[in-house]
């Protein structure tokens, strides 16, 4: 993937041209929290004022001040309609703490910062300000108090209030500032504006308000700094971002690199209170890539940290409830973050940071290794080599893929998506790929295998989409997208059986839903499980009987039981027969990953679980159980595959599993008949119903159901006549102890007729010889020792290295009998646990 490889379209490159002339930040307002300090607040006649301010300490600093006025023009009056505040000058106070000035500094800092100011700056303490009930000021600009001023800070100390909200506004932009917090009254809180911004003190309702105003002034002399004029940047880039989409309406998003290095964690909050599960069980692709020093970012190197994690962002927030907390990006990348959020507030798209990650695998230019610490050649026992070979280039890119991970929203807050490929042709780019970092893996050549290579480039990016696509985009993205997503906006949707997004996006996951090529997760936290969560939390009929007909068929191994029954009931039961019925008659032995213990599992839930059963659910399921035990028969009927099945255990290891749901749903919906049915079934095929492994733990797990033989009379026939023919099976099989060979003759059921199979079976039969000695070449001694093992032969098989060929030395044992001893012991002691039980 080469950033400059694709010629920008005319739209793209004005993209790229509106983002490349901003400044390093396009932020006119910061505010946040900073580390609770006390001032020393102390004013002649009164004692130092404690806090959070009181009433009665409020009225005595209003005693104590004057009503503040505002300039118009070139004079200053005093208008209670226009101001209405009251104010005491430095000279009336004192800020006693000398930690006080020290915090003060650092937040001015992280000011400085968050603005992109190259200069020293200096806060100069102006006023105290009182506002109580009713108090405002309309909107003003400020003017220049001293020389160099160029912004504002206020600081508003801890005291309980309602209202006084601080709304700053410029270029057609505007932040609300809210020090009326739940934690008002412990709270330092700081704002700070650039001083041409216009800004409005609304009303306070309740309480007072008292904040410390300082004015900020730079040194030197470059140019003042002022707010920042963006509004050309946004209105070009908006409509950039408007005909990108418009002139593709197939594309799902534009990708815009940043221009600097993050990890995962340097763009994670630090304080973030989300809790949304993270997703970790792929690769670590982020191991090793570190974040690089910004020369351009000295400024925000010396701020401290607990001040770098409270800006404000514009543009739209997600609906959700979780806490949104601002993420930190170097150098003009804030800008860039800026304005992409306000041109995504604009364009009607979704916005987010993620971390984008290049991987290429192949085989490595030879030309490029470096064989030296080898002596010229690898040892056999070395495989990753990437430590000696960082210079290492490709030769032959085999494959290769372009995904993103670790999902923001440009405001700060986490997001469920796992990873979302992307096509090259969403990334626009003008950045120059050369010296891109990157960590890369050489691994020496194993087996028939050469020599590979695989490399991996990170970069963070800037990712959009239209609003309208949202759900498109992550539908066709894969479960592990958008399932968790879907539930996001299910929580936070106030009535989201009412609400036609939740029933859009769950359609859209449904019709785009796929075979797990993941693997299978547990039952409780599966894709197939959570969409049934939020699907009953919709609680739209029509919905739940399309996950029935798209989605069992692929998931029925990973639903939960409990969560697929109350799907059933929200479809009615009459709605899914159908697609139940055409579910079981489709499944076949042969089909890959079919599994008949899941199936019958999914046949129980239906059938059993729950307090009752409706008449409507039990002639559905009825009906789905003949089905079943037809498909049930299919399994008993496929060839066993003769190197997978020849061994009893294995031939019955499909059934393992499905006689106690099979019974459960069957004694709740089924009949004395189909009971009857079904253990002359299990009677006459033992070989797939083996006793120890299959039918004698289904007799425990429901035995140990007390409510299981308490529920019904079929019940308690059912576990009463399945105990007893376990007791006979048992019976006849202990009914003798097991007597060791009296010679060394041993069983001979070989099925080749193969000159070495002929002398093998001759040895197993010669009642006097306990060794054979076979010299043969090496694939007829593997066929010999691979008949021994298949037919559990009793004998062992070691080649002796001496001589050529090698000889295959077969020494006969007494495996079978120490196996059927074992059994006879273990079928004693079932047989007491059974007529006990």
């Amino acid at each position: 993937m080469d950033f400059e490889a694709k010629t920008p379209s005319a739209a793209e490159q004005q993209l790229l041209d509106a983002l490349g002339n901003l400044t390093e930040s396009i932020s006119f307002s910061a505010s946040g929290k900073c580390p609770f300090v006390l001032p020393g607040l102390t004013i002649d006649g009164i004692d130092e004022i404690a806090f959070p301010v009181s009433k009665t300490g409020a009225r005595s600093l209003i005693k104590q001040a004057s009503q503040a006025p505002y300039g118009r023009g070139e004079a200053t009056i005093v208008d209670t309609n226009v101001r209405r505040v009251w104010q005491l000058e430095p000279d009336q106070f004192r800020l006693e703490n000398p930690q006080w000035q020290s915090l003060v500094c650092e937040v001015a800092n992280s000011v400085k910062s968050e603005f992109g100011i190259k200069q020293n700056i200096t806060a100069n303490l102006y006023k105290l300000l009182i506002y109580e009930k009713g108090s405002f000021f309309a909107p003003h600009r400020d003017t220049e108090k001293l020389h160099r001023m160029f912004a504002t800070l206020v600081i508003c100390l801890p005291s309980k209030h309602k209202g006084g909200q601080l709304i700053i506004s410029h270029a057609g932009q505007s932040q609300i500032v809210d020090f009326d917090g739940k934690t008002s009254n412990y709270d330092l809180q700081y704002a700070a504006f650039y001083a041409d911004c216009e800004h409005e003190i609304r009303p306070v309702t309740d309480g007072y308000r008292i904040c410390l105003v300082y004015n900020l002034t730079t040194g030197g002399r470059r140019k003042q700094p002022v707010a920042p004029e963006f509004s050309d940047a946004v209105e070009s880039a908006t409509t950039a971002v408007e005909t990108i989409f418009e002139e593709n309406d197939l594309r799902d998003m534009i990708v815009l690199p940043l221009l600097h290095q993050y990890t995962e964690a340097g763009l994670t909050p630090d304080d973030s209170s989300d809790t949304t599960e993270d997703y970790d069980d792929w690769e670590d692709d982020e191991e090793g890539l570190d974040e690089q020093d910004d020369p351009d970012d000295e400024a925000r190197n010396d701020v401290p940290r607990r001040f770098q994690k409270r800006r404000r962002m514009p543009g739209r927030l997600p609906n959700s409830a979780a806490t949104s907390v601002p993420l930190q990006f170097k150098g003009a990348d804030r800008a860039r973050t800026d304005v992409l959020a306000e041109v995504a507030a604009r364009a009607n798209c979704r916005a987010f940071v993620a971390l984008l990650t290049h991987w290429q695998a192949g085989y490595p230019d030879y030309n490029t290794i470096d064989y030296s610490p080898y002596g010229g050649q690898w040892g056999h026992d070395y495989e990753d080599v990437s430590n000696i070979n960082e210079q290492a280039e490709f030769e032959d890119i085999l494959d290769e893929s372009i995904s993103l991970q670790h999902w923001h929203t440009l405001d700060g807050k986490r997001q469920p998506f796992y990873r979302l490929f992307v096509d090259e042709a969403d990334i626009v780019s003008d950045l120059n790929a050369d010296g891109r970092s990157y960590r890369q893996q050489v691994h020496e050549a194993t087996g028939n295998a050469g020599m590979s290579m695989e490399r991996w480039y990170h970069q963070a990016v800037i990712v959009l989409w239209p609003e309208g696509r949202h759900f498109q985009v992550l539908a066709s993205q894969g479960t592990e997208n958008s399932v968790p997503a879907l539930s996001e906006l299910v929580t936070a949707t106030e009535s989201p059986e009412k609400c036609e997004d939740c029933k859009t996006f769950a359609r859209r996951i449904i019709d785009h839903w796929v075979y797990p090529t993941h693997g299978r997760r547990r039952k409780a936290n599966s894709p197939g499980t959570n969409m049934i969560r939020s699907l009953l939390v919709i609680g739209d009929a029509n919905l739940a009987q399309k996950f029935f007909d798209q989605v069992l068929p692929l998931e029925y191994p990973t639903l939960d039981g409990e969560s697929l029954l109350s799907l059933a009931e929200l479809a009615k039961w009459g709605t899914i027969e159908k697609s139940l019925l055409s579910f079981f008659q489709s499944q076949k032995p042969d089909d890959y990953d079919a599994s008949l213990r899941y199936l019958v599992t999914t046949f129980s839930s239906l059938a059993s679980l729950g307090d009752g059963v409706s008449s409507s659910r039990k002639r559905v399921c009825k009906s789905v159980l003949k089905e079943v035990m037809l498909m049930i028969s299919r399994w008993e009927k496929n060839r066993p595959n003769p190197m997978r099945d020849n061994f009893a255990s294995n031939r019955s290891k499909a059934f393992q599993g499905i006689v106690e749901p099979l019974l459960r749903g069957m004694c709740s919906v089924g009949t004395q008949s189909d009971l009857k049915s079904l253990l002359s079934q299990i009677a006459s095929r033992p070989q797939h119903y083996e006793l120890h492994n299959v039918l004698i733990p289904a007799v425990n797990k429901l035995t140990d159901d007390q409510h299981f033989a308490a529920s019904g009379k079929l019940q308690e026939t059912a576990l009463f006549k399945l105990r007893q023919y376990c007791i006979d099976q048992v019976k006849q099989r202990a009914a003798k102890k097991p007597i060791p060979p009296g010679n060394w003759k041993r069983k001979a059921n070989l099925d080749c007729d193969c000159a070495d199979c002929r002398e093998l079976a001759t040895f197993l039969k010669d009642k006097d010889a306990p060794i054979h000695r076979f010299p043969r070449r090496t694939e007829l001694r593997r066929h010999l020792h691979q008949q021994i093992d298949r037919h559990r032969i009793d004998c062992t098989h070691v080649t002796e290295r001496r001589g050529r060929p090698f000889t295959l030395v077969c020494t006969k044992t007494q495996a079978s009998f120490e196996r059927d001893l074992a059994q006879y012991k273990t079928d004693c002691k079932l047989l007491k646990e059974l007529t006990d039980g």
